[in-house]
């Protein structure tokens, strides 16, 4: 009889979701530790994806103790799951205590010694988790010590211990695609508003960021990167398994090989593939200059929007924060000028409040946000997670920490977590409010949403439902920043 691992992707809640929870993707890292697991350790492997499927922690103990596992493998990549991670554990170890309780994730890496106090949980992976949870899995079945394991931390006679460092994968073209068969249907994966046709998923061609952005965590995990061949090879066999009709890049820096992008560009037109395309992980630097020249291209393969990390208006507060994806704002132009007369639907992510901010580089991001040709926008508030560079620059910078509730550490949080020296967490979120509303609710802007964006009846459900969102999130607001 096989050895039976169940991976959970765990139930997030309207307050996590600041959209609300309308955006459903695939747990594309749980679909790739499966086909690990599957196809090449010839496990018994099951995903049960709580967010797609409504699933709340009654539900998940039913399915548990219905398919009685041997291992638990928990992605938790957020503090927010932090709490949520600890009841499940304590689920699963009510059921039977002999199962073996795994977390994954990067928040779990960088919390390990917090997680791993909770006596139900008995080993954390630290950082890329493929091969790890393949080798977890290895040794129960062969009952084996842990000890030997690359990457893990856990629990021995009451101590925490952590094994030798585990090397990077460093050909992503060894593994297999994602196990996306072991999920509902994928006609139930539907974002907000980043799509064009359905069904739709998320899939990753890279990993990591040659960047040295303090806010990001993937400037730490080395980039690597498929091959052109590799991507479109899975687009390919997506598109004829499943149907899938379009497909959302969630890499950190799609475009920042700009050889390998116009190889899987010109792949996909000479071999006629019928799918649109996004990316919401691109910088300016990637597709300035030479880059320029592969927007073109990228539209007639199928790219209809692009995101960019633009973060500030303010070029010192982006080499305060070793933001070296933007080294020009005047290239910001440029490249979404280029977009545009393209056709390419473009988003720009901000972050206000981060280190060294003040009222005054702040109003400068919003003003320059809305003085771009940009078609979406984001404004988060920076998150500096304990342990991290970018919490001690933070600190050092004379910024204040008003939280340390893990369910609070998000973006858009109701009440930041994080503010810069000088500014209070009420005028910080005030201004998160006003910058969506200035942004959104001027006329030319709606004006242009209405007449030269919408195209078809899809589009127009798309720009009511995102224009009902930041209705809700603004329109109470009456306050001016000062």
């Amino acid at each position: 009889m096989k050895m039976k691992i169940t991976l959970i992707n765990l139930p997030w809640t309207f307050e996590i979701r600041w959209q609300g929870n309308t955006s459903i993707y695939p747990p594309l890292g749980l679909c790739y530790i499966a086909s690990v697991l599957r196809d090449i350790g010839k496990f018994d492997v099951e995903i049960i994806d709580c967010p797609v499927l409504g699933l709340n922690k009654d539900q998940i103990k039913e399915r548990l103790e219905k398919s009685k596992p041997d291992i638990v493998g928990i992605a938790c990549i957020s503090p927010v799951l932090h709490n949520i991670t600890i009841e499940v554990s304590n689920i699963i170890k009510n059921i039977d205590k002999n199962i073996l309780v795994v977390i994954g994730g990067p928040y779990a890496t960088s919390n390990y010694n917090n997680l791993l106090k909770e006596n139900n949980i008995d080993i954390v992976m630290l950082g890329e988790s493929e091969f790890t949870m393949l080798d977890v899995s290895s040794s129960v079945k062969e009952k084996k010590s842990f000890s030997k394991i690359k990457g893990i931390a856990y629990k021995e006679k009451n101590q925490i211990k952590c094994s030798e460092q585990r090397e990077l994968l460093k050909d992503l073209d060894n593994l297999p695609f994602p196990a996306f068969d072991l999920l509902p249907s994928l006609n139930l994966y539907k974002p907000a508003f980043r799509y064009k046709r359905l069904p739709m998923i998320s899939i990753n061609t890279s990993r990591g960021c040659p960047h040295t952005c303090l806010f990001c965590s993937s400037r730490i995990s080395g980039y690597r990167y498929n091959s052109a061949e590799y991507v479109f090879n899975e687009l390919k066999f997506l598109h004829e398994k499943f149907g899938i009709k379009e497909f959302y890049i969630t890499d950190e820096n799609f475009a920042i090989l700009n050889n390998r992008v116009e190889k899987i560009c010109d792949l996909i037109i000479k071999n006629k593939l019928d799918i649109t395309w996004s990316c919401a992980g691109v910088t300016i630097a990637s597709l300035s200059g030479n880059g320029l020249n592969i927007i073109p291209k990228m539209a007639k393969a199928g790219c209809w929007y692009i995101g960019f990390g633009l973060e500030s208006g303010n070029i010192e507060i982006l080499k305060n924060n070793k933001a070296t994806k933007i080294q020009n704002l005047d290239n910001v132009r440029k490249v979404l000028r280029e977009c545009q007369r393209n056709g390419i639907f473009t988003k720009g992510y901000f972050m206000l409040g981060l280190p060294t901010d003040t009222k005054k580089t702040i109003r400068e991001t919003i003003d320059f946000a809305k003085s771009l040709p940009l078609d979406g926008v984001q404004f988060s508030l920076p998150v500096p997670y304990p342990g991290t560079e970018f919490y001690d620059f933070a600190i050092e910078s004379g910024g204040q920490f008003f939280s340390e509730d893990f369910d609070n550490m998000s973006g858009h949080a109701n009440n930041p977590v994080y503010a810069p020296e000088g500014i209070t967490r009420e005028w910080l979120k005030k201004a998160q409010r006003e910058a969506y509303r200035e942004f959104y609710f001027r006329p030319n802007y709606i004006a242009k949403a209405l007449f030269k964006k919408v195209r078809s009846f899809e589009d127009l459900k798309r720009y009511v439902r995102q224009g009902s969102m930041y209705l809700k999130k603004t329109v109470l607001y009456k306050n001016s920043l000062s």
